[in-house]
């Protein structure tokens, strides 16, 4: 058994064996030898590359154990009379962890808030295309937004929902329930005026959406 305490910490992190392999500065043969020892925590993950599962390592244990082996090495120098230079071997050694540690969080902190930026524009992009869609829908159909969004059920006013609905759908991406958001609808209703469009679309509703996509695509009323 290995004597060491290791920590639990507040969120654990995960890594692969290469990257444990890149912190401990060691082959990952070895890694993979800690992990059947049990020196090292692991836990059984879904790659999402390939959708494989693979062992995952926690942090925490790599950091203790290291930090074990390190003080054992540092003892054993110390028992050969080189102490203050194993304590300075040991300072650069976790100076330079920590260094790798910093600008592996400023790439995930980097990578995240690229991710955020796309996010929100495709957000801002699919308001656009849903305000583009409703507006001819309306001008198509010559009514206003609170017919639209009302429970008014003349056969002209379903229809105009229906093909709002289609298109939100197809032709600006949208999710039913941001569907729903947008036209004061339940998810339910709209998944209904989806399936009601797929199988039986009548002529005029097929005449709309055409309508609608070719005065959406630079057409002239």
């Amino acid at each position: 058994m290995v004597a060491w305490r290791q920590e639990e910490p507040d969120e654990e992190t995960w890594l692969t064996t290469r990257e444990a392999a890149a912190i401990a500065g060691v082959e990952r043969k070895l890694i993979g030898s800690w992990c059947y020892k049990g020196h090292l925590s692991v836990t059984l993950a879904t790659c999402p590359a390939n959708g494989q599962p693979r062992y995952m390592i926690a942090m925490s244990s790599l950091r203790t154990f290291v930090a074990w082996r390190e003080e054992q090495e540092d003892r054993r120098q110390q028992t050969q009379g080189t102490w203050r230079q194993a304590q300075e071997a040991r300072r650069q050694r976790v100076a330079a962890r920590r260094a790798e540690e910093a600008a592996r969080r400023a790439e995930e902190a980097a990578r995240r808030a690229e991710e955020a930026a796309k996010d929100k524009a495709e957000k801002r992009r699919a308001r656009a295309r849903a305000v583009a869609v409703l507006n001819t829908v309306l001008q198509v159909y010559k009514i206003r937004r609170a017919d639209l969004e009302g429970k008014g059920r003349a056969l002209m006013l379903v229809e105009a929902r229906r093909v709002a609905i289609w298109l939100l759908r197809e032709d600006a991406g949208l999710g039913v329930t941001d569907i729903g958001r947008w036209l004061l609808r339940d998810h339910s209703t709209v998944i209904h005026h989806l399936d009601r469009y797929t199988r039986w679309p009548t002529h005029e509703e097929t005449w709309a959406v055409g309508e609608v996509r070719r005065l959406l695509a630079g057409g002239r009323p």
